[in-house]
């Protein structure tokens, strides 16, 4: 947080947290995100998930699969990729 500079074209950037994490206190994802929000110069999104009723690592295997998903599709979105199996589904 402390390194980021004003005025500054930052990459698209997903932060991710847990909102009962217990080794990483979810304010600093959020004033990190805020922060990034505020500097950000171009047109690249900053977004933040909160994994709700989560903590540091301890998520139910749906739950990562939801985070993995969004991760994945975030950054496919990002990069203007658009997978295979998402081609076929369209058609």
């Amino acid at each position: 947080m402390h390194a980021l500079k004003d005025s500054t074209a930052y990459p698209a950037t997903l932060i991710t947290t847990a909102d009962h994490d217990d080794r990483v206190v979810p304010a600093h994802s959020f004033k990190f995100a805020a922060r990034l929000q505020e500097v950000q110069q171009g047109d690249n999104p900053t977004l933040i998930r909160i994994q709700t009723k989560a903590g540091h690592g301890s998520v139910s295997t749906t739950q990562q699969i939801e985070l993995q998903t969004d991760i994945y599709a975030f950054t496919w979105a990002n990069m203007g990729i658009t997978p295979e199996f998402a081609k076929q589904v369209k058609n």
